[in-house]
């Protein structure tokens, strides 16, 4: 797995797990491009080292400190995926398609990847970002 790939799975798990309305310039791979909680959650450690990081949502997400593609002597905090992501990928193979419902009901269609910490397990990363209008329309029913 490229060191390209490792960051935008991080900030698409990142902001994935809160589900936010927008999502970082996919073009952009470099600390300046990235939310500076990512950089401050890992302030003084090495990569690999435990961290622990807020998301948009005010929530405390547990992760570990990875290297950036661009600067290799900066580590950003990579949240732990959240369930959702890895059971929908659950028996399915790197590069199957995969679909996750976020809790507004709305399904946010990806490809499985494999998980930069994981070796056996693959994550579903959107093909689109979050809050896009690529996104599927609401479950019917909800």
């Amino acid at each position: 797995m490229t060191k390209k790939c490792l960051i935008a799975i991080a900030l698409s798990v990142f902001f994935t797990s809160a589900y936010a309305q927008s999502s970082p310039n996919p073009e952009q791979s470099g600390p300046a491009s990235l939310p500076p909680s990512l950089l401050e959650a890992c302030k003084g450690k090495k990569e690999k080292d435990s961290c622990t990081v807020t998301n948009p949502k005010n929530e405390k997400l547990e992760g570990t400190c990875l290297k950036l593609p661009n600067a290799p002597d900066t580590v950003a905090c990579l949240p732990n995926p959240p369930k959702e992501i890895i059971e929908a990928c659950s028996g399915k193979a790197d590069g199957e398609s995969c679909t996750i419902v976020a809790p507004d009901g709305k399904n946010i269609s990806g490809k499985c990847r494999q998980s930069p910490l994981q070796e056996k397990e693959h994550l579903c990363i959107p093909n689109a970002p979050v809050g896009s209008t690529e996104e599927s329309a609401p479950k019917s029913g909800k």
